[in-house]
């Protein structure tokens, strides 16, 4: 399923520095993190508006939208990231994407 997801969520490609697997601003304490074939980096909202700016979601879309992935997965240790991929197109539908 991790192979599935689309190169433009961007966790595939970037190199993540080691953070803390806490962060006291989160539910529960946890930081989310993002599973695919690389392994775990944490979930960074900025990569996700990053890479959908890149797709041609303007700024202001593209935040809200990663606000609102990071509300759903915040009470979640990880997600994978086809799974991500889902509830971005879910939010934006597949033609704000260019799918």
């Amino acid at each position: 399923m991790c192979s599935a997801a689309p190169g433009w969520l961007g966790y595939g490609d970037v190199s993540v520095a080691k953070q803390r697997d806490t962060d006291e601003g989160r539910p529960g304490g946890g930081r989310v993190r993002v599973r695919d074939s690389g392994g775990r980096r944490p979930f960074m909202r900025g990569i996700m508006v990053h890479s959908l700016m890149a797709r041609g979601v303007d700024f202001e879309t593209a935040l809200e939208t990663a606000e609102e992935v990071r509300r759903r997965v915040a009470s979640r240790g990880d997600v994978d990231r086809g799974e991500l991929a889902k509830m971005v197109r879910d939010i934006l539908g597949d033609e704000a994407l260019g799918e």
